[in-house]
């Protein structure tokens, strides 16, 4: 009987501490398969836990579970976040470097509901804001402490942003309007901008749909800093000078009732687009951003 008992004590303490201690691998270990992780070489759901650096990511059958620990450099937790049951991510818990809360972000059905979601507090302050599950405002530093772009949700429903170089210099500061379209389904959307240099404004106008109806405006080439595109509205026509080291290497123009011609000739205009992601935004994406795709968060 003592057998017995000693038996079934010891199998019972093997379990136990088959629970409390199991394997540890990277994440560059794993793959993922719809939506379930797996060791490379493996076709067994993966159980255990996952290092990455100091943090810490625990798995149950192919799925993040429990907690997922994030430290400092200085060892202190940078954030922690919290899965449900159902292996969904419930909050995430941000702290100072001096170990006090900083804040948190709470999710729903597996989408950013409410609060920050920081960018990497290591770094600095970055972050994205949400209420009741909408974007409410977007604050990016750079790695010199610089703010480089602000984004907020106004009351009225407009969108404000300011856009700032690495000196800390405004660059942009523009409204997104967006209203319904009575001969369509999509909604039109307009940019009313103001574009600064040294300090100084260069050029304002608006932007409606991607087509400037007024004003002007320069923008860069993104992969080529010597090439510019300065965009003017004159004469009924929307005229772009293709810039090569600030001199002029081409011109074209469009008409500005360029949608009397119909809408299956918009794919020829396409060099007339503008949005606002052509003003160049300083955007850092959060180091860690929730993947719907995959139901998990993951490093960008």
């Amino acid at each position: 009987m003592k057998n017995k008992i000693f038996i079934i004590a010891f199998s019972l303490l093997l379990s136990i501490s088959a629970f409390s201690n199991p394997d540890e691998v990277r994440k560059k270990d794993l793959r993922i398969v719809e939506k379930i992780y797996y060791l490379k070489d493996s076709e067994v759901p993966f159980t255990g836990k996952v290092s990455e650096g100091r943090d810490r990511l625990y798995y149950l059958n192919g799925r993040q579970d429990g907690k997922w620990i994030a430290f400092y450099k200085n060892g202190n937790i940078k954030q922690q976040t919290d899965y449900s049951i159902h292996h969904d991510i419930d909050k995430i818990t941000y702290y100072n470097k001096d170990k006090t809360t900083k804040g948190e972000l709470l999710f729903k059905e597996g989408a950013c509901y409410s609060g920050y979601l920081y960018n990497d507090l290591e770094e600095n302050d970055s972050y994205v804001l949400y209420k009741a599950g909408e974007f409410v405002a977007l604050k990016q530093i750079d790695e010199n402490n610089i703010l480089r772009y602000y984004k907020e949700k106004q009351k009225d429903g407009q969108m404000k942003a300011e856009i700032y170089n690495e000196k800390g210099e405004k660059s942009y500061i523009y409204t997104i309007t967006r209203t319904e379209n009575a001969n369509s389904d999509d909604e039109d959307t307009v940019i009313d901008f103001k574009q600064y240099e040294n300090g100084k404004e260069i050029n304002k106008g608006s932007i409606k749909n991607k087509i400037l109806q007024q004003g002007s405006i320069k923008l860069k080439n993104r992969w080529d800093e010597s090439i510019e595109y300065y965009y003017k509205v004159k004469d009924k026509k929307i005229v772009m000078d293709y810039m090569i080291n600030g001199k002029v290497l081409k011109t074209i123009s469009l008409d500005a009732n360029f949608s009397s011609f119909g809408d299956r000739y918009l794919n020829h205009i396409e060099e007339f687009f503008i949005t606002e992601d052509n003003f160049d935004p300083y955007v850092m994406i959060p180091n860690y951003i929730f993947d719907t795709k995959n139901s998990t968060l993951i490093e960008h």
